[in-house]
């Protein structure tokens, strides 16, 4: 198996699409990822997956807070903006605001949960960090969804009769 097989398979997991944020010492810090998966009901809680290299990877683990903010469909914009521009740019995109706990909020976001940092666990060149969701704000707004490197948004199946 090559890379590049890794990865064209990979390009077929569709997912949906999301801003990880921060705060550290007055500084907002995010990036676009979509290796994020729910992890378990009782306590509220999901997996965040972060490349090691990623300019906002160490502020993650140093805040001890992060959020997720599932992106709507019609956002996608902002997910260019978080993958592709200069950290210090990325939230000029979106209107964010300040969760309970401290951390950015996508405003319009389909969902956003703010977590506390349990553990962060390494995984090759990611880190897995385990969050422990302390606030959920959710709206009616569809997610937005990447796969096979296009973002899109879910068409429920039709049965045919």
């Amino acid at each position: 198996m090559t890379h590049e097989d890794f990865t064209a398979g990979m390009r077929k997991l569709t997912s949906s699409v999301t801003i990880i944020s921060c705060a550290y010492k007055g500084e907002r810090y995010g990036l676009t990822a979509s290796a994020v998966t729910a992890l378990s009901a009782e306590p509220p809680s999901l997996l965040a997956c972060v490349n090691q290299s990623a300019s906002a990877h160490n502020f993650l683990q140093k805040s001890g807070l992060f959020s997720v903010n599932i992106l709507s469909s019609a956002q996608s914009d902002i997910a260019s903006a978080f993958a592709a521009e200069e950290a210090e740019q990325r939230f000029d995109f979106g209107d964010w605001k300040t969760g309970p706990q401290g951390s950015p909020q996508l405003t319009g976001a389909a969902a956003s949960f703010e977590c506390e940092l349990v553990d962060s666990l390494p995984g090759f060149t990611h880190n897995i960090f385990i969050g422990k969701i302390t606030h959920i704000v959710t709206s009616s707004a569809e997610p937005l969804l990447y796969g096979d490197t296009h973002y899109g948004r879910f068409a429920p199946h039709k049965p045919t009769s």
